[in-house]
């Protein structure tokens, strides 16, 4: 499983998808392989396959936050906005701290039109984690969509402070 993470974060798919499939002949038990193989295929962008995976393997660990997760952002990728808000909110009641399903529930409120929620969600989200970068990026469009020009000015001010190298909140703080 160790050689196979590495080659997955250095993005060397061929290799660790190797190494995840004789993980996962060698302990079928265990959802983590399985996970890492449809998790290369979102990477690869063969979204529907990915999903048949990710369905399955839910199927056989239906209490796996990180399955759910993953499940999650295949619909998000595909569009399937409704579908990726309920299984983030699914993991959110399993670990309600999860922030990978925190930050991904923001963004899909968003792209679902539900801006008063996801105003009301992120103000909240960026007082309790105020180092997340891309809650205050979600933020400032939240504000934009209302008017709330300062407002968007200020979370993509924050924004660009933790993230100074960030060009796309340089043009939309130019654009502001």
């Amino acid at each position: 499983m160790y050689s196979g993470k590495e080659f997955f974060n250095d993005q060397r798919w061929k290799e660790a998808r190797r190494f995840f499939e004789d993980a996962s002949v060698l302990r079928p038990d265990l959802p983590e392989p399985a996970l890492f193989l449809a998790r290369i295929k979102l990477a690869q962008n063969e979204l529907k396959t990915s999903l048949i995976h990710l369905s399955n393997l839910q199927t056989r660990f239906p209490k796996n936050s990180e399955v759910i997760l993953y499940l999650g952002y295949a619909h998000e990728k595909l569009n399937y906005n409704h579908n990726a808000e309920k299984f983030y909110r699914r993991v959110l009641h399993l670990k309600h701290e999860n922030q990978k399903a925190l930050l991904r529930l923001g963004a899909v409120l968003i792209k679902l039109d539900k801006h008063v929620e996801a105003k009301s969600f992120l103000e909240s989200l960026t007082r309790k984690y105020p180092l997340y970068s891309v809650a205050w990026w979600n933020l400032g469009i939240v504000y934009l969509s209302f008017g709330e020009m300062e407002l968007a000015e200020s979370a993509w001010q924050e924004c660009l402070r933790l993230e100074p190298e960030n060009s796309q909140v340089r043009i939309r703080l130019e654009q502001l």
